[in-house]
């Protein structure tokens, strides 16, 4: 994938958040209903249990981090991720690790024709999700959705009986709903 311009500043790359018409999506068309957030900060944590920079997220058991007392519609927990994009690889894999025990839901820069997507998603993903529209964000500084992203996002699910083959492929919508005014 080409560089895009950008005029987010280096620093707040990592920090934007998932907006929730995409949790929405995975819980409403998916069935699946994450119980701990892996890269969160307090502010935009997607689930009640989640896992801060300080915690380290990469060095922790996610399957640990679970309350196994709290699941819901699935007999396997399930973790949602979105990763800091500047160390996207280092998650990538620990995700693939984690989902001997689990299932991860992430999101991530739809660079698919990368030489790290096939290696840390193509290969180890149960299923890819193409959105046939950008997803927006939220603006760390701001707390908003912010419109007009540049550059396609997908979903990839990592679940026990994934790595065997290549992943599913699926183009779907995941559309905001618009308010009413």
């Amino acid at each position: 994938m080409r560089n895009v311009e950008t005029k987010t500043k280096e620093s707040d790359k990592d920090l934007w958040s998932t907006a929730d018409y995409v949790l929405d999506f995975v819980n409403k068309e998916l069935g699946l209903f994450p119980v701990l957030d892996v890269c969160a900060l307090e502010h935009n944590a997607k689930c009640a249990r989640f896992i801060t920079p300080e915690m380290d997220s990469l060095s922790v058991s996610w399957e640990e981090m679970i309350d196994h007392g709290r699941l819901v519609a699935s007999p396997l927990p399930v973790a949602w991720m979105n990763p800091p994009f500047s160390r996207k690889h280092d998650f990538f894999e620990k995700a693939y690790k984690e989902s001997k025990k689990m299932i991860v839901v992430a999101i991530f820069p739809g660079e698919t024709i990368s030489g790290w997507f096939v290696e840390h998603i193509e290969n180890k993903a149960t299923d890819i999700f193409l959105p046939k529209n950008r997803i927006n964000y939220i603006d760390p500084k701001t707390k908003r959705l912010k419109s007009g992203v540049n550059f396609p996002s997908a979903l990839c699910i990592f679940a026990p009986w994934g790595g065997r083959r290549k992943a599913n492929y699926h183009r779907v919508d995941i559309k905001r709903e618009r308010s009413k005014k």
